[in-house]
Parts: structure tokens; C-alpha cells; sequence
């Protein structure tokens, strides 16, 4: 670009800037693996050059549900929001198969996160300079296993809403029993498929003992910063465990997100009881039933079996029957979480969570008392009606980090900025 100040035809300066106009997909380096879960579309992997200043590389995972073309909207927004935020660094933008099957089908693609985790750690561990990563939602069940499974090195690991079981990285969390199926409120804990676990913990070697969300990502924790909201729709639990499929669906926006971590939690299991869309068939809050179709185990039985008995005399269907080995391969271990092992605690991309020399880790986006950990709204926000019996108010909802303009949500950047050392 060329700068001419005349006055008349007199020339009084002449200055030429540097300066080249580019769309905004070639400003950052794109990795796309949706070929490695058999999808072969979308932006083709490219890595840009960076400038040499830049230490640090963000990289960002997108969550569940997310077509390529939408993948490219995610990419966009948060790169250029991360840099009108002040943030200097190289920034790398992965897309994954996170959509197969239907929108309501977070076990499958919960379980495909564990296998995208094993195929590209290795190529994320190689980008250069120091590394902080970022992920939305289902895109922390990717890191996570990254960093837990496969020997990531990170600095910093931002959580944004995170779709993982809070237990996987605190292990001191109480147990909700709205997380218990309906039907087995009669029956022990030590009965549940997420309690199985335990029987085997004193049989040395034994990989069933590993069948639990309970500190399935301990040693993630150091690397956290976790951005949860207690105004989440889609993370947010039901008042009690007695939910259908239309709880919290009251009008046509909301496409069923509302309650949808609760509901895809408890319906672990539960296919063919109710109605297939959102169930499986793995273990989870089945019941094993005798040849006249009614429950093998009674309630009563199940509190007088000793946990020797119920280690193969399951009151839950042990299904796939794979499952009930001493040998579990990881991968599996994963498929079997993600499908069979409800988990008994919420999101942690809804609650504080941690020790407390974390607590300065952990920010609730829906909050605006900054003392608390919360973020300052200088500009406002906008009300969002929801349906005649409720309306989201003042909500962070799970998607707003994009959703949302840019006007209300830059304190959430330049908080992620300051976390993260980006400047």
C-alpha cells in the first residue's frame, strides 16, 4: 500500500506500507483429521507461516456435532477474536470427525474422541515453540486423552465448557443421585455399572478395576484452566432423575440441547427401553432380565449379594460380554466409558471443581462477581427468550464463546489471553 499527502499537485509525503489484504482462513495453519474417522471433506490441512516473534503456539479443538463447514466458522471466529483480544501467538486450528450419526449420538462420538487422540497426538506434539491448547465442549475429551494417554506436552490447557465427567479429573467430587436412572433408585451403588470397578481393585493387573470415569484424567489437572458456566443449557442437570426426552425442549431453537448431558448420561444402556435416539446398548443403567422379561435381580436380592457375587452376577446387562475380561485394551477401555460407564458426577464445564490451590484455575462464565472468578460484562448482553415457560435471561449458554458478538464476550478473550500468557 502506497501513502500520498498532496496539496494540490504538490507532493508533500510520500510513505509505502507494508501491507498484504488476505482472507482470514489464510492467517492460520489448519489440521484437518476427518479422513482418520473416514469423512474426507472440509479445508485441507495447511500450515502457515507464522512471525518469527511468536513464541507460543494456541491451538483450538472444536466440541460434538460439528460439520466441516461449521469447523471453518469456529476456526475463523476464534482466531480473530483471540487476536483483537491482544493474543501473540502462532495458532493452529483442528477439525475432527466430531458428528457421526445423529445429533443426539455424543456416545459415539465421545468414544471416536479416544481414537482421534491416539491418531494425532503425536502430529500436535510436534508443532513448534511452546504450546498452549484450547477446546470447546467434546474437543476436551481429545485433549484430555492427549495429555493423560499419549505423552502431550502442553504449558497451559484451556477448558472451555467442557463435556468431560468432572470426576475424570477430581476424584473427590460426591456422587449427584440425580445422575442414578430412575429405575434403580431401589438398588445399591455397589450395584451400579459405575461402581463395577471396584469389586476388582484388589486383583492385581486386573483392567476392570480401570472401567471408571473416577480419575480417568488425574494427571491433567496441573495443566487446567478450566472456563465452566453454571448457566450451561446443554451441560446443565435436570432437578431430578426422572427426565424424558422433552424436558427442557420448549420450543424449536433449542433442537433438544437443553439437559442433553444429563439425558445422554442416564440414558447409558437404555436402548430398546424407551426409544433408541440418544441410548445405547452398553452396560449403563440396563437390567438384566430373566426368560419371563422381568428383572433378574430384584432390589432386595441385590442389597444381600455379597461384591464377590456381583463381580459375574451382574444386575446390569454386561454388554458387550468383551467387557468382562482382565485384559482391556485402551482404546476399548474408551469405547466401554463413553458408551457403558454413566457418570455419576456433572460436566466440568459446569462446576468449580479441584483442590483448593486450583481455585484461581477455575472461572464461571456466568458469573459477573470478578472476585469470585467471575467476568465483568461491561457492555451488557443480550436477553434470549426461551419458549413461554422459561427464557435463558442473562445465561452463558454452552456455545456463546462464538455465539455471541465479540462486544459482549471480550473480557472471556482477554481472560483467556491473560491465562493462557499470550500477550
Amino acid at each position: 500500500m502506497h501513502l500520498d499527502i498532496k496539496v494540490g499537485d504538490t507532493l508533500l509525503y510520500s510513505y509505502s506500507v507494508p501491507m498484504t489484504i488476505l482472507p482470514v482462513k489464510e492467517m492460520y495453519s489448519w489440521y484437518n483429521f476427518r479422513s482418520l474417522s473416514g469423512e474426507n471433506v472440509g479445508r485441507e490441512t495447511t500450515l502457515r507461516s507464522h512471525p518469527e516473534a511468536y513464541t507460543k503456539s494456541l491451538i483450538f479443538l472444536h466440541g460434538a456435532n460439528v460439520s466441516s463447514e461449521n469447523a471453518e466458522q469456529w476456526g475463523d471466529v476464534i482466531f480473530k477474536r483471540m487476536w483483537l483480544s491482544g493474543a501473540r501467538a502462532r495458532f493452529y486450528n483442528v477439525d475432527w470427525r466430531s458428528n457421526i450419526g445423529a445429533s443426539a449420538n455424543y456416545h459415539e462420538n465421545a468414544s471416536n474422541a479416544f481414537v482421534v487422540a491416539s491418531q494425532i497426538a503425536s502430529t500436535i506434539n510436534s508443532i513448534p515453540g511452546e504450546k498452549v491448547i484450547m477446546a470447546h465442549s467434546l474437543g476436551n475429551m481429545v485433549v484430555s486423552s492427549m495429555i493423560q494417554d499419549y505423552g502431550l506436552q502442553v504449558s497451559k490447557y484451556i477448558m472451555c465448557n467442557s463435556a468431560v465427567p468432572a470426576e475424570a479429573y477430581d476424584t473427590t467430587l460426591t456422587p449427584t443421585n440425580v445422575l442414578v436412572h430412575k429405575d434403580w433408585n431401589e438398588y445399591p451403588r455397589k450395584s451400579f455399572a459405575n461402581e463395577w470397578y471396584k469389586l476388582f481393585e484388589d486383583d492385581v493387573g486386573d483392567d476392570r478395576q480401570l472401567l471408571t470415569w473416577c480419575g480417568r484424567f488425574a494427571d491433567v489437572a496441573d495443566y487446567v484452566v478450566n472456563f465452566y458456566s453454571t448457566g450451561d443449557h446443554v451441560l446443565e442437570l435436570y432437578p431430578n432423575n426422572n427426565i424424558w426426552a422433552t424436558d427442557g425442549y420448549e420450543n424449536w431453537e433449542q433442537k433438544f440441547e437443553h439437559y442433553s448431558w444429563h439425558k445422554q448420561e442416564i440414558w447409558k444402556g437404555r436402548a430398546g427401553v424407551i426409544f433408541n435416539m440418544g441410548t445405547t446398548d452398553w452396560a449403563g443403567w440396563s437390567i438384566r432380565e430373566n426368560i419371563l422379561g422381568y428383572n433378574a435381580i430384584q432390589p432386595t436380592n441385590a442389597w444381600l449379594m455379597s461384591c464377590a457375587e456381583l463381580k459375574t452376577n451382574t444386575v446390569f446387562k454386561l454388554h458387550p460380554e468383551s467387557m468382562n475380561t482382565n485384559s482391556i485394551p485402551l482404546l476399548f477401555r474408551g469405547a466401554i466409558l463413553a458408551k457403558g460407564i454413566p457418570s455419576r458426577t456433572p460436566a466440568s464445564g459446569a462446576v468449580r471443581w479441584g483442590s483448593s490451590f486450583m481455585y484461581n484455575q477455575m472461572c464461571d462464565l456466568n458469573s459477573t462477581n470478578v472476585t469470585q472468578n467471575g467476568l465483568s460484562r461491561p457492555n451488557g448482553w443480550i436477553v434470549r427468550p426461551n419458549g413461554l415457560f422459561d427464557d435463558w435471561g442473562t445465561r452463558w449458554l454452552h456455545s456463546d464463546m462464538k455465539d455471541m458478538a465479540y462486544f459482549y464476550v471480550f473480557k472471556f478473550f482477554e481472560k483467556l489471553k491473560e491465562k493462557g500468557e499470550l500477550e
